[in-house]
């Protein structure tokens, strides 16, 4: 085998740990390429309707894994705070989510319609993702802002993706109380204050539109048939890259340069996310 290629730098990681611990050659490591998965992006940053209710969506399944559960228990408590929020789940949810908080919440099961499908994604303002551990999900680098619990060793490419206050919220992993009013608050935050909606999902799109719009992506798996160095993206597996686009007031601008967002740089000096 010439090369393996991984799509988050948790899986290189521990492809280099297994192959340490069966006491294989170092240079084995070296063959590992990390190339991440592309995702539709569209050409312009979508403009969704701000006067409504705020639009929060999670998508996946009833595992033990997801915590859909809290999912059910942040909806309830936006609601009792008089939050005008609506929650919409798509998946397989099975009985995760508790009796009394289904009421709060819209469950569009397994759809298997891509119009049906666009037609939710298109009109989310906000992802919510509860999960104790997670992978990289292609749908979570849609241009939409994240808000999730901090991240876990367990997760695979999110720690390096997601920057609190710029282009999501992270909320500290602790009880599930202490999550749900963290989340909550958060959600409160971008109903009530749509410019910090706006700046955010403003950097979510400029981001998954630099680091997943097809052309790294391509340029990735040519380099790799033609037997180019993938340097940058064994870096960033060995966490020695911190990707540019992630600093506080700081989208792509034309050219592949960096041009600074002052809106952003304030809102990540504003204190608490």
């Amino acid at each position: 085998m010439d090369r393996r290629v991984v799509i988050n730098d948790r899986t290189a990681r521990d492809l280099e740990a297994q192959y340490r611990s069966r006491g294989l050659e170092p240079q084995l490591s070296g063959r590992i390429a990390l190339i991440e998965n592309r995702v539709p992006v569209p050409r312009n940053c979508p403009e969704k309707d701000g006067r409504g209710p705020l639009n929060v969506l999670f998508v996946g399944r009833g595992s033990p894994e997801k915590r859909v559960h809290l999912v059910g228990r942040i909806a309830t408590h936006c609601r009792q705070a008089g939050l005008a929020a609506r929650f919409s789940l798509v998946g397989e949810m099975g009985e995760a989510v508790e009796p009394g908080d289904r009421e709060h919440c819209e469950f569009y099961g397994e759809t298997a319609s891509p119009d049906m499908l666009n037609e939710i994604y298109d009109t989310a303002h906000v992802l919510l993702l509860t999960s104790s551990r997670e992978g990289f999900p292609w749908w979570s680098w849609r241009p939409w802002p994240v808000a999730s619990s901090r991240w876990r060793p367990m997760w695979g490419g999110f720690p390096r993706h997601l920057a609190s206050g710029v282009n999501g919220v992270l909320v500290e992993n602790r009880d599930e109380d202490h999550i749900v009013r963290e989340m909550a608050e958060a959600i409160a935050r971008f109903a009530t204050d749509r410019e910090r909606l706006r700046s955010h999902s403003a950097a979510a799109y400029e981001y998954a539109k630099a680091r997943f719009g097809g052309e790294d992506f391509c340029a990735a798996y040519r380099s790799l048939l033609l037997g180019a160095e993938l340097k940058q993206g064994r870096e960033h597996a060995q966490g020695k890259h911190r990707d540019p686009l992630l600093q506080p007031g700081r989208i792509p601008g034309r050219g592949g340069g960096i041009r600074a967002r002052p809106d952003l740089r304030r809102l990540r000096g504003s204190g608490r996310q």
